[in-house]
């Protein structure tokens, strides 16, 4: 019930400042709150009103735009924790199989590491709890406290006849949002972040501050689906210069506002390569747009998802929130970032969105409006997403083979059962990474082994030819979830990256080229007419 009421508090000052045009919506209020009011008093039945309720909102909200959303007060909670840049827990990777909770690496120094919890444990009860079984937000709920508290892991180890017991006292655990940040040669420096939040720029100069001495920057952008949007106006602060445009952003009952550059970017004179594909989004696309339009770096990848909606944040009294569209954002040349919609369409529009990945079909209409850049006046197209300047083929690869191994969970069950076998036969072999990286290799038989524990633990059954033509794809696949469970996210992407990501390898190229030869003619002049406006 208070749901509704703060609901319709949230609502009625709008109605009250409405336009003649709109008053019909204060008669369609006043027929709501008649319709609630014969529940509450005369319905046959005992009702669950945070059930109607919450019907009520998420139905209506399917009617507006794609973008607003109900959140449950546990949805809040986890996507708040998203945000923030640490949380207090007992600092522990985990995955689940099987219903089991299974240790995939400790986080170094943490209060599970110092506590002794070991990879590949298998955490059966917390506070004398069982938690097989359990989902992954109750689990997070128990490993969760507040900062000093005391919870007790029983422990199922390997090797150990009997559970073990530990007392871990819960510690601040760093949420990062940086897969990967390495340099790729002693020019060229490569970031990945996978989402915005408080604590990302901060790490992205961070990162950038261990490469000194680069000369440019490959930043991956590819599958981050947005975030804070603060934090997307600071990482493009970053590249550009004090009052340099951003982003402005504009709606029926907000007024316009206007993002600008507040100082000098540290990364200002560095040359850059973004990488984006049709999973960047939101506070991605913002990033994407202020370089582009500023002729800031060069754009490598697929056109972007398309989200340029701004919603805001309303709070109901029970922790729940609805987060309701309120502007659009605006390149800095004024594109529009948000791909058409209709209203109530969302099946519609994210079924569009699942047909062009499968058919790799650009989503910008042909007679999407031109605009020109800030600088070199070169095109730049609008009518939603955000275009890349060089396009790359995605990587081709058999979907239905890969479908079938990942959606049993084939892949991490493996692994998981591997590296309980050999775990310390690899870490006596292989000291670090580097050696990992470069001696180690998923030979015939450890193919083969997976292939029939696939098909045998599974029922799945794997085509010949199809194993044939994967094979090499699989076992470096293999090899980087391997490195991933003995180091941690970054060994996985490392492997990834070096091995088979064939877009970053060409967006290296060009970074290279550039570097070498500023004034060579690429891609339409594209290199050249960039290195001549960059200050």
């Amino acid at each position: 019930m208070k749901k509704f009421v703060t609901l319709l508090l949230v609502l009625f000052p709008l109605l009250l400042s409405a336009q003649p045009a709109d008053r019909e919506a204060v008669l369609q209020l006043q027929k709501l709150n008649r319709f609630f009011r014969l529940l509450m008093t005369s319905y046959v039945d005992t009702m669950d009103y945070e059930k109607v309720v919450e019907s009520g909102i998420k139905n209506m909200l399917l009617e507006l735009d794609p973008h607003s959303t109900y959140a449950s007060p546990e949805e809040m909670e986890e996507m708040m924790g998203d945000f923030e840049g640490s949380f207090a827990g007992v600092g522990v990777e985990y995955d689940l199989l099987n219903d089991t909770l299974i240790v995939v690496n400790t986080i170094g120094g943490g209060p599970a590491d110092q506590a002794g919890v070991l990879p590949n444990d298998r955490i059966v009860a917390v506070d004398d709890q069982p938690i097989v079984g359990m989902n992954r937000v109750e689990i997070a709920d128990r490993l969760r406290g507040e900062t000093g508290t005391d919870v007790r892991l029983q422990i199922v180890r390997r090797g150990e006849s009997q559970p073990l017991e530990f007392l871990v006292t819960r510690g601040e655990i760093p949420i990062t949002t940086i897969d990967l940040a390495y340099r790729v040669s002693d020019r060229i420096g490569y970031v990945i972040i996978n989402r915005f939040a408080r604590n990302t720029v901060e790490e992205f100069l961070q990162a950038i501050d261990s490469m000194s001495g680069i000369e440019g920057v490959i930043l991956d952008l590819r599958d981050n689906g947005g975030g804070l949007f603060e934090s997307a106006i600071e990482l493009s602060e970053c590249f550009l210069r004090k009052g340099d445009r951003i982003t402005y952003t504009e709606g029926k009952r907000v007024s316009p506002v206007l993002y600008t550059a507040q100082r000098d970017g540290v990364l200002a004179d560095k040359k850059l390569v973004l990488m984006i594909n049709e999973s960047s989004a939101s506070a991605s696309e913002l990033v994407a747009g202020a370089i582009q339009d500023w002729d800031r770096g060069i754009l490598v990848g697929r056109t972007t998802f398309g989200k340029g909606l701004v919603q805001r944040l309303f709070p109901l009294p029970d922790g729940s929130a609805i987060r309701l569209t309120m502007a659009r954002y605006h390149t800095p040349v004024g594109r529009v970032i948000q791909r058409p919609f209709k209203q109530g369409g969302k099946d519609e529009y994210y079924t569009a969105y699942i047909n062009r990945l499968e058919e790799g079909t650009d989503s910008i209409p042909a007679d999407a409006p031109v605009y020109q850049t800030l600088r070199s006046g070169r095109e730049v197209f609008g009518g939603g997403s955000i275009r890349p300047d060089i396009e790359l083929a995605p990587d081709t690869l058999d979907y239905d083979f890969w479908a079938k191994i990942i959606r049993v969970g084939a892949l991490r069950q493996y692994t998981v059962s591997y590296l309980d076998q050999h775990r310390k036969e690899l870490e006596e072999r292989y000291p670090d990474f580097e050696s990992f990286k470069r001696d180690f290799v998923c030979d015939e038989a450890m193919l083969q082994e997976f292939i029939s524990f696939v098909q045998e633990s599974y029922d799945v059954t794997l085509e010949p030819e199809v194993v044939k033509r994967s094979k090499e794809e699989l076992g470096l696949v293999l090899k980087s979830i391997i490195a991933q469970k003995i180091w941690s996210d970054w060994a996985y992407y490392r492997i990834v990256a070096e091995t088979m990501d064939r877009e970053f390898h060409q967006a290296v190229a060009i970074m290279e080229r550039w570097l070498d030869s500023p004034e060579e003619v690429v891609t339409d002049s594209l290199i050249h007419r960039i290195s001549e406006s960059v200050r």
